[in-house]
């Protein structure tokens, strides 16, 4: 790998500061699990922006007490003996030289610093439900119900009236989490497992690139703690809940540092497999953030290479970057061609777009902050969450570095500070750049992870030049401001208090009335009903995720854009319909004397839904109060014996030529909010004309989606169920028609889930709302709704096992060439 610059390693071991640095590991370890446990009872997603109001409710809230002080003076007074011995002996110095002597006590030592720096992802408490936290924990208990029973998750009937599962996200962090959590058994440890794992991992990782790239092992050093201690990497994944993305973090060096490996000739094979492969990962992480994090791949290999296409190393290294593409592009494209290809059938019909999220400002990623509190109080328009704390030793260390070794500015170091040019371009100017393609796809925040990446990278750089320029005493300087400045940014308690504390408003006594401990018993089994929470006073995905967690209850509700399209077509509109109202009612009987409680009720029996959940206004004596509200009569299906076609001709006519006002006023006389009914009338006029019968299952009209498909059977039908179990990917009805009918299912529709009457599959009718509808004639029939992969995603993953096989055929072809060359 090149020479390595083994200046000041020492000739025996430095058995002060290991010492020392053991004692301080050992006291933070124990700070951690005793002091900074008891800050569990403030809430882990609260910021407070002032010094003083955070002390004050340390003061008032946490109890601390004499022996919290004696550790917490134990560890200053460790620092203090560690920087003692600096200054007297130099015997940092003689640590870094001797850990930074061979690349197994480099990897080794920076493991150990990077595990110590993270602690608190392993503290006790369960996982707070704020920011993209809940909907993450959800997944990871949905998947691993699955493994649990032998399947492999493609889809989920917890949520969306059934929907496609990690199809269109990322799946990679929770299949892990969920495989470690069949061994222990509870979801909290096993995020916990996965995330902390991942954060320590991503120093190495780190290291690798940056000591290839340099030659320099205290340069991997210097940027590996960079990029674990940089406080937005712990925000975004602990405090924000974004919790595949330390996975992430922990992939993303690995495309940069196979591209250095193959630049060196002998490793070129391995660097194209690793490389390609962790760009796939990547892509099967977090998609997109993927994208972007090719995009700079593709910025730096053009970057190392400029300035040698001319020459024949220059061309190798260019065909080494390219493979690397070609390849992580062909594996990732399981998950992205597909992702893309039937897009058209979920909410990422509509695209996605984030820019409506609040910007970062300079503020935030260069004023010290450890979320608690903050050197400087942000104005009004800038408090929030959506950007975070950097380090300003990481920006002590690049600076240094460019003012040292400016003549170096063509190699890594160059390349390091345009990449994180490029970051911050979209980070602080992302008003300037989000009309081009695919930027607003990520809010300007969630580009600070590639910020981090390529500082941590300059810091090593320049820590590196540093050395060279001034002595290593000078560098570690360096690292003693790089655990002074972000040291105490791992002070942190993530976590809540107790497992059965609520966190979105609804009584945790209330889940016993949810509980059945038959279904309960059976892995995977799910109620054949489900719940509606609203959401104007709480976080929406908190609200759903918890209660869909808590109470294994399904939901109409989706987190992600992979839904189907019931939930755009009706059950959002009936929603946004309802919810503001629901929240006003102080009991089930006002809901009841609502003039337009039947159009509720029949809303609600049309998508299965048996419990209304509503956060209700808080008075003094009760600041936490909610609404709760059932219905006995819940049922997974309704027949007819019409169908009719909806009328979309006549509503893009009405649109044109302005009478959809009138035809809303009609039908709502007593609403104001007349744009947005015209929004969603025709969802509420299919809602409407169906209109459920009291009494049989029955309905009026099922409207289907398309032209051609309505019939009149000339009957007036009834149904019986007589058997409706629900597991997470199957669905199993038994019903009794008297007469030949339209089945409607209370389960969304989607191209890739077979329905089978009697064994045998049929065709699957869209309805104007998006659920199956299918036509059955008199008699008992046994229903079951089973999804499959399409046929693209069976060929993408028989191309991706076709990739591994040649990959692992190639890697042992070359490991066998070594052998008989050695």
């Amino acid at each position: 790998m090149g020479a390595i610059d083994h200046a000041n390693a020492a000739d025996g071991w430095p058995r002060l500061g290991l010492v020392l640095v053991a004692a301080l590991a050992a006291l933070l370890v124990a700070l951690q699990y005793l002091t900074l446990a008891k800050f569990a009872v403030l809430p882990p997603g609260a910021g407070f922006v002032q010094w003083g109001e955070f002390w004050q409710r340390v003061a008032d809230e946490v109890p601390l007490d004499g022996g919290d002080t004696l550790l917490g003076l134990a560890v200053l007074a460790a620092c203090g003996a560690l920087f003692w011995s600096q200054w007297r002996y130099g015997e940092l110095a003689r640590l870094l030289a001797w850990v930074t002597a061979s690349e197994a006590r480099a990897l080794v030592g920076l493991g150990i610093a990077c595990t110590c720096a993270v602690r608190y992802y392993f503290a006790p408490g369960q996982l707070a439900w704020g920011g993209d936290a809940a909907e993450h924990i959800l997944y990871v208990k949905i998947a691993s119900e699955a493994f649990a029973v032998g399947e492999w998750p493609i889809w989920t009937n917890y949520l969306a009236g059934g929907s496609p599962f990690l199809q269109f996200y990322g799946f990679l962090f929770f299949y892990l989490a969920a495989a470690i959590d069949q061994v222990c058994g509870d979801v909290f440890t096993s995020i916990k497992i996965v995330g902390g794992t991942a954060h320590a991992l991503s120093g190495p990782a780190m290291y690798l690139v940056v000591r290839t790239a340099t030659r320099s092992r205290r340069a991997g050093v210097v940027a590996g703690l960079a990029y674990v201690l940089c406080f937005w990497h712990a925000q975004q994944i602990a405090i924000m809940g974004r919790w595949p993305l330390s996975l992430f973090y922990l992939l993303l060096p690995l495309p940069f540092y196979a591209f250095e490996l193959g630049r060196l000739g002998r490793y070129r094979i391995p660097a194209v497999i690793v490389g390609g492969w962790s760009l796939a990962a990547l892509a099967f992480t977090h998609p997109g953030y993927a994208f972007w994090a090719t995009f700079f791949v593709v910025v730096y290999i053009v970057g190392r290479c400029a300035g040698y296409c001319r020459r024949q190393r220059g061309r190798q290294w260019l065909a080494t970057g390219c493979a690397i593409l070609g390849l992580g592009l062909l594996g990732g494209a399981y998950l992205t061609l597909p992702m893309w290809w039937e897009r058209g059938h979920t909410g990422l019909a509509g695209g996605v777009s984030l820019s409506g999220v609040p910007d970062p400002s300079w503020r935030h990623l260069l004023l010290w902050s450890n979320f608690r509190w903050r050197f400087d109080v942000l104005p009004g328009d800038q408090l929030h969450w959506y950007g975070g704390y950097l380090g300003a030793s990481l920006w002590v260390l690049a600076l240094a570095g460019l003012a040292l070794g400016r003549r170096r500015l063509v190699g890594p170091f160059g390349v390091a500070l345009a990449g994180l040019g490029l970051a911050l371009i979209f980070v602080l100017g992302y008003r300037l750049v989000v009309d081009l393609p695919m930027v607003a796809s990520l809010n300007a925040g969630r580009y600070l992870l590639f910020a981090v990446f390529f500082l941590a990278f300059a810091a090593g750089a320049g820590g590196l030049a540093i050395e060279r320029r001034v002595g290593p005493r000078w560098l570690v300087a360096g690292l003693a401001l790089l655990a002074i400045d972000l040291g105490p940014t791992t002070f942190q308690q993530p976590y809540l208090t107790h497992s059965d504390t609520s966190p979105v408003g609804y009584p945790v006594e209330m889940l016993a009335e949810f509980a059945d401990p038959a279904r309960e018993a059976v892995p995977g089994r799910l109620p054949g009903y489900r719940l509606h929470p609203t959401t104007d006073k709480v976080h929406p995905f908190s609200a759903i995720g918890w209660l869909a967690f808590t109470t294994g209850i399904p939901q109409m509700n989706s987190l992600f854009t992979e839904a189907p399209h019931a939930v755009r077509l009706f059950h959002d509109p009936w929603r946004r319909l309802f919810d503001a109202e629901f929240d006003a009612m102080e009991s089930a009987n006002a809901l009841r004397q609502h003039p337009e409680y039947e159009f509720i009720y029949n809303g609600a029996r049309m998508q299965n839904l048996r419990y209304l959940l509503s956060i209700l206004p808080p008075t003094p004596d009760e600041p936490h109060r909610h609404m709760r509200m059932g219905w006995r009569v819940s049922t997974p299906l309704m027949v007819a014996g019409r169908a009719m076609p909806f009328p979309a001709a006549e509503f893009a006519r009405a649109r044109r030529d302005g009478t959809m006002e009138q035809m809303v006023r009609a039908s709502f006389p007593n609403r104001a909010d007349i744009d947005m009914l015209a929004d969603i009338f025709p969802a509420l006029w299919t809602m409407r004309i169906t209109e459920p019968l009291p009494q049989g299952r029955a309905c009026d009209v099922v409207v289907l989606a398309k032209e051609g498909q309505g019939r009149d059977l000339g009957t007036s039908p009834t149904a019986e169920v007589l058997h409706h179990r629900v597991e997470n990917q199957h669905v199993e009805l038994e019903v009794e028609v008297d007469q030949a009918c339209f089945a409607r299912l209370a389960y969304a529709h989607y191209p890739y889930l077979r329905v089978l009457v009697g064994g045998r599959e049929v065709q699957a009718l869209p309805t104007a709302g998006g659920f199956i509808a299918v036509e059955l004639p008199p008699g008992r029939h046994e229903i079951e709704l089973v999804p499959y992969l399409s046929p693209l995603r069976k060929a993408m993953l028989g191309l991706l096992v076709g990739l591994a096989g040649v990959s692992g055929v190639v890697i042992g072809q070359w490991r066998s060439s070594r052998k008989r060359s050695a």
